[in-house]
């Protein structure tokens, strides 16, 4: 049965597929279109392939029912993927994918469907600098590169590269943050830590490897950080899972 842990789970890394899809982890896609929603007829928001490629690794680790929290968080733009509306846990989807909506304004056309093929690789985070004003003229734009937060350079805005393909950058942030992931489970497994307490540095890496420079791949000013949002979306289906599922009995959703 999901529980409030597993919600946070889904929540966290529903978007991890973004990273895998820039960094152009290999796929089949024929075995996860499944979880795609339809736009003119095609699957859209594919980044969800990858969410559901990356809980695969995860399915022989201990302490978890890793197969129901891959199917949730894999259908945050899908419901039907994970439950038909008449099952009981059918309101677990829509809490994620409520959360999802509210963290981002509401659903968005994926981002092939509204830019050039294959831009969302180019993105790069910008800086806020560009917005504050000291009194002399600031670039139009300045980005930040691509790397760990921990890194002492990662924190230095530099001109822009937008032209340029980033696929190697996102493989190095995905390959960080995969091998990192793994020893917290590890350490999960053994009893090194326990589950309440497993929460602070599993964000904290989250933080360090995508926090700083992932951009989210929508246009906002100021930026935001999809660790921002993935935040969010952790905490809000969290606590809506504490509550009570609604009554359909009564209407009351």
């Amino acid at each position: 049965m999901i529980d409030v842990y597993d919600m946070a789970l889904a929540g966290l890394l529903h978007d991890v597929g973004k990273v895998m899809q820039r960094a152009e982890v290999e796929i089949g896609r024929d075995k996860y279109e499944e979880y795609c929603p339809t736009f003119k007829g095609v699957p859209s928001h594919q980044h969800v392939m990858w969410t559901r490629l990356f809980f695969d690794s995860l399915l022989s680790k201990p302490g978890r029912d890793w197969e129901r929290i891959a199917n949730l968080a894999a259908s945050h733009h899908n419901a039907s993927a994970f439950a038909n509306q008449s099952d009981p846990e059918y309101w677990l989807i829509q809490c994620l994918i409520n959360a999802d909506r509210v963290s981002a304004n509401w659903d968005r056309p994926d981002e092939d469907e509204v830019s050039p093929r294959g831009a969302y690789k180019k993105k790069e985070l910008l800086s806020i600098f560009t917005d504050v004003f000291l009194g002399n003229p600031m670039p139009e734009q300045l980005a930040l590169p691509l790397m760990p937060s921990e890194a002492s350079e990662a924190v230095f805005p530099r001109q822009p590269d937008p032209e340029s393909l980033k696929c190697k950058e996102y493989m190095a942030l995905y390959e960080g943050f995969r091998v990192e992931f793994g020893n917290l489970l590890n350490a999960l497994g053994s009893g090194m830590i326990t589950l309440p307490t497993w929460w602070t540095p599993q964000n904290r890496c989250w933080r360090s490897i995508f926090g700083a420079c992932l951009p989210t791949p929508w246009k906002r000013r100021p930026p935001i950080r999809c660790f921002t949002t993935a935040a969010s979306r952790q905490a809000s289906p969290a606590c809506f899972t504490t509550t009570s599922p609604p009554d359909r009995r009564s209407g009351n959703n």
